[in-house]
């Protein structure tokens, strides 16, 4: 019996410090998706297994890193080098995909289109990008241009 009090101790205690990592994000379903996936990181250390990579609630999965000493996130990928740049304001104006891929060209990441549709997307479905859709000033079919929420 004493075993499942410590165990229940552990998990209580594995609860607390996942909500004191997510404490100060600030959009609740990003919060509520980096406190399951920190939860079942702590669990799966506690018990030795792997962590569940399945998530019946989460419709849309996005990779949630952590900053580095540097500043620059763990993990690579479109998703996380749009992230980043989303972090640094770089859609505090309009961009299209062009201007998104070539700034991503510029930080040595070589992408097509396509390779950026699905992740710009995601960032859109969690409310942090918004898609607009504009004509170009010297006239033309409208493009889809990518702002911050």
């Amino acid at each position: 019996m004493a075993k499942k009090s410590s165990s229940s101790g552990q998990f209580s205690e594995a609860i607390s410090e996942a909500q004191k990592a997510v404490a100060s994000m600030p959009q609740d379903r990003l919060k509520e998706i980096a406190f399951e996936r920190i939860l079942d990181h702590l669990l799966a250390g506690l018990s030795g297994a792997k962590p569940s990579t399945s998530n019946s609630k989460v419709k849309h999965k996005i990779e949630i890193s952590t900053p580095t000493s540097k500043g620059t996130h763990q993990g690579d990928g479109p998703l996380v080098w749009l992230t980043e740049i989303v972090e640094e304001g770089f859609f505090s104006q309009p961009k299209s995909s062009a201007q998104i891929i070539e700034e991503l060209g510029n930080r040595s990441h070589t992408l097509s289109p396509q390779d950026i549709t699905w992740p710009l997307q995601n960032l859109c479905h969690n409310k942090l990008l918004r898609r607009k859709k504009m004509s170009p000033s010297a006239g033309g079919r409208p493009l889809i241009h990518w702002v911050n929420w």
